[in-house]
């Protein structure tokens, strides 16, 4: 794999902050600014794009979700993608349009949704220029996370009700304080779209031990693997099963002989290693403490995976027989289960064991941290021990790609030294990559494709196709956190497809989407502008969505499959004006990005007259 020049999320998170960050430092870039902020498993790659297409400023990283300065936000910058591609395009060199600024602050899915719907980003996203007086976004322009908002989440847009944090009100209702106004009223329809496809990767630390003599010199002891990927990534080997009896607080050892049947038959522990202690090394999970899209996918995942019911699953694995009772519910859920809750990391301190084993693990629970950076630095063996002292630690987690191998291969450098798993499903071994994440949406030729609502196999717009549902319901174009979905046009709940890939064959199974929540209506031209023409450049610039070259694919993610890059556009971004049935035009309804008093080219009307505030 040919190394490029760029920066994915391992070291983009730890980057020095920037100088310029002083009170008198204002939010956002020249020219005209477009505002996001939630899910952090696509924040560095958000970073990335903004920085292509865009002014370049820092990506905001934020732990809890406050109102002025803390110690949790830290500012970092990225180096410059240089495409290699055709055409050729070095970000380095300057912007596809200096006159937009796309800033994005990493909160979590959950706070990025409570912003969207309250338009409140001082309260829920916090104050975005670290280290100085409060100074938050001045707006909500979009929002990211990596679970869909289902219909019950689109009626409280529409019409009032509760969402996570935030109470908004009915049309016509004046709210008083803490509610919100009605989004719907202030800001036009709402908008949901997919715009990558991801693998949730379960990274490791492949240090186990690190032993330093009476001088102090450290000797560091890694799992003995049979066979890493030709990159170096992988070669640690689990399949479903496994995992979910991992997750599940079942298998606690990492010398387990589930493990050793799948890693062709030989121990994990370091072939060097003369010490007893991989005898008892426990399996640290390590999950996130905030509300989580990431959590979300591998919630789900594991949810249709594991098998449900009251006397658990059973499973035969290395010889022994393994029984769990799956805490993952087909409801689904942004957080990790109650019951598997353990002790949660601070950040920063306490990252290493106490004494033989870990500061804060409990065997069969989950250690808790904000945000993927929080998990990966968990996760990573990064405490030196004194000298005559042994350290040994195992701690396995689930995070977004962009921050262990193999993506970070393309940054040239590792901050966290993470290694991720391979998941066996059948007889093929699977890395978490975007490519073979991609695989999980199934072929246009074979009919297996999950396509767009009221779409034809190549994404165009075609109303009577309705079996997946419709264009202008937002719940439609993304899956839920639940194992199952309901369109907005059917009463009966079907399967959520990408819950359980390995359905439809070998497919990598802990797969989701990240998805961006838009209004339909801006406050002026200028900015529904620049909201276009970002995510248009988002979703079809080669720069970007190049399956193997492009940005995503360079951070460990996928584009869309070009179906849904073109229902997207052409649905809300750029719409089909002319059409010849049965392909009708697509911006009759009235869903495209508009600003304020503005009228759709064509169509029966405008979304965006009545609108008096505007995002």
């Amino acid at each position: 794999m040919t190394k490029t020049k760029m920066l994915t999320g391992a070291s983009a998170l730890v980057a020095a902050s920037l100088a310029f960050a002083s009170a008198a430092h204002a939010v956002g870039g020249p020219g005209t600014n477009i505002y996001g902020g939630g899910s952090s498993l696509i924040a560095p790659d958000m970073r990335n794009v903004g920085d292509c297409y865009g002014n370049q400023v820092p990506l905001v990283i934020i732990g809890t979700v406050l109102t002025g300065p803390t110690a949790n936000e830290t500012a970092s910058t990225l180096p410059f993608f240089n495409f290699t591609g055709v055409p050729a395009h070095n970000c380095a060199a300057g912007p596809v349009d200096a006159g937009k600024t796309a800033n994005y602050i990493s909160t979590g899915s959950g706070a990025g949704i409570n912003g969207y719907y309250s338009h409140d980003a001082a309260t829920f996203w916090g104050d975005t220029v670290p280290g100085t007086t409060p100074s938050p976004y001045p707006a909500v322009s979009f929002a990211a996370s990596d679970y869909g908002l289902n219909g019950t989440d689109a009626g409280v847009y529409a019409n009032g009700g509760t969402e996570g944090s935030v109470t908004v009100v009915a049309p016509g209702v004046t709210p008083v304080a803490p509610q919100y106004g009605n989004p719907a009223q202030l800001y036009g329809a709402q908008i949901q779209i997919p715009v990558l496809v991801s693998p949730v990767a379960l990274p490791y630390d492949p240090v186990y031990k690190k032993a330093a003599d009476g001088s102090g010199v450290v000797t560091s002891y890694k799992f003995h693997l049979k066979k890493l990927n030709v990159d170096g990534s992988g070669g640690l080997i689990l399949d479903v099963s496994t995992v979910c009896a991992i997750f599940n607080g079942q298998i606690t050892l990492w010398n387990d002989p589930a493990l050793k049947a799948l890693n062709g038959g030989v121990s994990l522990k370091d072939t060097t290693d003369t010490g007893t202690e991989f005898a008892t090394l426990p399996i640290e999970i390590v999950g996130r403490a905030d509300s989580s899209g990431t959590t979300s996918i591998f919630y789900r995942a594991l949810a249709a995976q594991c098998g449900q019911g009251a006397n658990g699953s059973t499973y035969t694995e290395g010889g022994h027989n393994i029984t769990y009772t799956n805490a993952y519910l087909p409801a689904g859920s942004k957080k990790t289960p109650p019951s598997l809750q353990g002790a949660t990391y601070a950040g920063g301190v306490n990252n290493g064991p106490a004494g033989t084993y870990t500061q804060l693990g409990q065997v069969g629970k989950y250690t808790l941290a904000n945000l993927s950076s929080g998990v990966a630095d968990y996760v990573a063996f990064n405490t030196t021990p004194a000298a005559s002292t042994t350290y040994v630690q195992g701690r396995l987690g689930f995070l977004s790609p962009d921050y262990a191998l193999p993506a970070v291969i393309n940054s040239g450098a590792n901050t966290y030294g993470l290694n991720v798993v391979d998941v066996k499903v059948g007889t093929t071994v699977i890395e978490p990559t975007g490519a073979n994440a991609l695989k999980a949406f199934g072929s246009a030729n074979a009919g297996t494709a999950i396509l767009p609502p009221q779409s034809n196999s190549t994404g165009g717009y075609t109303p009577a196709t309705t079996n997946v549902g419709l264009r202008s319901a937002p719940q439609d174009w993304a899956e839920p956190l639940s194992t199952t979905l309901t369109y907005s046009n059917a009463g009966a709940p079907v399967a959520t497809p990408l819950a359980n890939p390995t359905l439809l064959g070998s497919f990598y199974p802990f797969v989701g989407t990240t998805n961006v929540s838009l209004y339909t209506c801006y406050s002026n031209s200028a900015t529904a502008a620049a909201i276009r023409g970002f995510f248009n450049y988002y979703l079809n610039d080669k720069t970007v969505a190049t399956a193997t070259t492009g940005l995503l694919a360079k951070n460990g993610f996928s584009p869309m499959p070009k179906a849904w890059t073109t229902a997207i556009t052409q649905t809300f971004i750029t719409p089909t004006k002319t059409g010849t049935p049965p392909i009708a035009p697509t911006n009759a309804l009235n869903l495209n990005i508009l600003n304020k008093g503005a009228l759709p080219a064509t169509g029966t009307g405008s979304q965006c007259n009545a609108i008096t505030v505007g995002a």
